[in-house]
């Protein structure tokens, strides 16, 4: 009985880490497509002189930790359902910060992202670029959202 349900855990434990790799591999998809990341990697090699290194490195690690903190959410936030079935104020906040963070983009700075059309639409310019540490503090501020409803999932 005992060796069936240690299977029975390693099998779910698996699904678990299948499952979160799935949504970070899609999230850090959906992020590169909206921000038009692409599009910066194919002119970097053209600006790697102006280029404010740190920066952009600090933008590539914040996406990639929001992309873990959303998969780890995810994963616990549905542990969490088929115990308590109430999950209701993790999963708010999980999908809100998924949203600002596919908002932010791979790098806050460049011009492509979904929130500069947005703006345009209604008759205004916006950039995060315009922000005092160029929409870094906003990938900052949605690691720390994330990583407090992590803690509330345990």
């Amino acid at each position: 009985m005992n060796q069936k349900k240690e299977t029975k855990k390693q099998f779910f434990a698996r699904t678990e880490l299948f499952v979160g790799t799935l949504i970070f591999l899609l999230y850090i998809g959906i992020s590169i497509w909206l921000s038009d990341f692409y599009t910066t990697l194919q002119t970097l090699p053209y600006y790697t002189q102006t280029l404010n290194w740190p920066e952009f490195l600090l933008a590539g690690f914040f996406t990639l930790t929001i992309g873990t903190l959303i998969a780890a959410n995810t994963v616990l936030g549905y542990r969490r359902y088929t115990t308590h079935k109430s999950i209701q104020k993790q999963s708010t906040t999980t999908c809100a910060a998924a949203v600002a963070g596919i908002a932010t983009g791979v790098c806050p700075i460049c011009i492509g992202g979904i929130v500069p059309p947005i703006a345009a639409l209604l008759g205004t310019s916006l950039s995060w670029a315009s922000l005092p540490f160029k929409g870094l503090e906003i990938q900052a501020g949605i690691i720390l959202l994330l990583g407090g409803t992590v803690w509330l999932n345990k």
